[in-house]
């Protein structure tokens, strides 16, 4: 992880999967599949700035690819900032957050279509 803050969250997203799938194994329910990490490093890249050659190098991700993620991490982070009583700092970084990302093609491809 690029940081020691995400690499904590992170321990805690996997451990909170284990706990679910623990649960769904009791009441043999179909098991949620193990997060995905692997866009991790290149939106990280992305939200700081870095330019999309920067952000895809050592990828196999295409350009149309990581736009699409892209589009659905701002969705997601909308969704997560209009959640009703959510803490103000946790509503406040993801708009941040959709601000770091909409920018540049992503920015392009969400509005001037």
């Amino acid at each position: 992880m690029p940081t020691a803050h995400m690499e904590a969250a992170v321990q805690t997203l996997i451990h909170n999967w284990s706990v679910l799938t623990d649960v769904e194994g009791q009441h043999r329910l179909p098991q949620t599949a193990q997060p995905e990490l692997g866009l991790v490093d290149a939106m990280y890249r992305w939200a700081r700035g870095a330019s999309l050659t920067k952000t895809l190098s050592g990828t196999d991700l295409a350009a149309g690819d990581f736009v699409r993620w892209a589009k659905q991490t701002i969705d997601l982070l909308d969704q997560l900032a209009g959640v009703e009583h959510l803490d103000p700092t946790i509503r406040e970084t993801a708009l941040e957050a959709i601000k770091a990302v909409r920018r540049g093609v992503v920015e392009y491809s969400v509005f001037e279509q």
